[in-house]
Order: structure tokens, then C-alpha cells, then sequence
């Protein structure tokens, strides 16, 4: 081996090394609840570009093996059946004042990057439409507190943003071969059964943070209640966060 191939292998060691100490400071982030400054912060840090995805071939769908049981239900319905779908057409529904906006489930299981250590996960993704834009969206789905509380999951939330973000090349290039094409800026939802906001202690920290989030980043989370997409209903209900102009 050569020199040069050396110190190539030597910088992507180090690199990876970089990435999963960045991961785990998000995630530790997780497990501290108020700790708004130090999440914003962290936020602005990206580490060396080797961690992102030269391309995403996920497929349209749902696409794990079981089905029917916790986060995995709640997935089932918010994405489309199969590969040959143009996705599951949701309505995001505020009731104060009364509003609607179109919400579609697109990919399952969607890794964000090219590292196994520190990889980060996106239970689904999808688009949201305000108005005549679309926004890439990138969905945590909790079905209980036993996976972490509402703070737990917007914080990881905002991480995926984050790495959606900072690999727009290869968004871009992902949405526009679906035909999703127009598709800018990638935005976040939390999707969760109401019990799961009204029964969390720190709710107050997470709306505060996603007020800060929107006020001093272009990042926006937005936290939906699966509650009547349970019921078979096309529907999930706005519950707090951001909600487009």
C-alpha cells in the first residue's frame, strides 16, 4: 500500500472518529432536557464532510418485515404501500384557528449517513406543502416515554435535519428523481399519540426550543398527534411547534 493510500485510510479514521463523537454529543443532548443554548449551539457544528451519502436509494414504502406492532404500525400508515406509489397523501389539521395542510409519507427506515458508527436513522420521510413550496420532511415516531420524552424526540429530530441540511446536493438529486423535484429545505415533525405530550414534564422546554429553533435557524419542527391516523383516518392533528405562515 502506498504512502498516500495510508494517509488517505489514516484521515478517514480519524474522520469517522470525528462523526461518531458529533453523533453522541447530539444524543447525549437528548437526555438533557432545558439545555436550549447548548442544543442551538450544537447545531451550528457539522463535522468533516466524509460521513455524507454519495446517493439514497430508498425505495417509496413501507418496507420492514414486521408490521402491526408499536412505531412500526404508526409508520405502516403514514407511508404508501409499495414502491410503485407516489406516497400517502396526509392532511395536517390545526383546529385553532381551523387550518390544513398537506402532508405526504414517502421512504421507511431512511439512514442519514454513509458511517455505521453514529449512523442516524429517520423512522420516515416525506414532503410537506405550504402553499406552492414543498419541504423534504424528516419523521420521528414515538408510540410511548419508554423511547424518550417530546424534548428526547426533537432533539433528535433537529439532528436529522441538520444532516439533511448539509447533504442538499444529494436531497435534491433524491426528490427530483421521484418527481418531487421543487422540493427546498428540509423541515422535521415529531408524530406521537396525544397522551405522549400531555403526560411529558419537560413540554415546556421543547416548545421553547422549537421557538428558538425557528427564530435563529432555518430549521422547523413541527409536533403532530397520530392519534386519528391510528383510527384509519388520513389525518394527523398540528399539537405545537412550527406551523407555516
Amino acid at each position: 500500500m502506498t504512502n498516500a493510500k495510508l494517509m488517505q485510510n489514516a484521515k478517514q479514521a480519524i474522520n469517522r472518529e470525528k462523526f461518531k463523537a458529533w453523533s453522541k454529543a447530539w444524543k447525549d443532548l437528548r437526555k438533557c432536557p432545558g439545555k436550549i443554548d447548548a442544543v442551538l449551539e450544537m447545531y451550528k457544528k457539522t463535522p468533516s464532510h466524509d460521513w455524507l451519502r454519495e446517493s439514497w436509494d430508498a425505495p417509496v414504502g413501507y418496507r420492514k418485515r414486521r408490521r402491526g406492532h408499536g412505531e412500526q404500525k404508526i409508520e405502516e400508515l403514514f407511508l404508501p404501500p409499495g414502491p410503485d406509489s407516489n406516497g400517502k397523501h396526509l392532511s395536517l389539521l390545526k383546529t385553532d384557528p381551523l387550518s390544513k395542510i398537506k402532508v405526504t409519507g414517502i421512504a421507511h427506515n431512511f439512514p442519514m449517513a454513509r458511517f455505521r458508527a453514529g449512523q442516524v436513522i429517520a423512522d420516515c420521510t416525506g414532503f410537506i406543502r405550504c402553499g406552492k413550496r414543498l419541504h423534504p420532511l424528516t419523521v420521528e415516531v414515538k408510540v410511548s416515554r419508554s423511547a424518550g420524552d417530546s424534548w428526547f424526540a426533537a432533539v433528535e429530530n433537529l439532528q436529522q435535519i441538520q444532516m439533511l441540511r448539509s447533504n442538499v446536493k444529494v436531497v435534491e438529486k433524491y426528490w427530483g428523481t421521484k418527481t418531487w423535484n421543487e422540493a427546498r429545505g428540509s423541515w422535521g415533525m415529531v408524530l406521537a399519540p396525544d397522551m405522549f405530550y400531555k403526560k411529558c414534564k419537560n413540554f415546556h422546554h421543547t416548545l421553547e426550543l422549537l421557538e428558538l429553533v425557528h427564530k435563529k435557524t432555518k430549521a422547523r419542527i413541527i409536533l403532530a398527534t397520530w392519534d386519528r391516523l391510528a383510527k384509519k383516518e388520513e389525518l394527523i392533528n398540528y399539537i405545537g411547534g412550527y406551523w407555516p405562515k
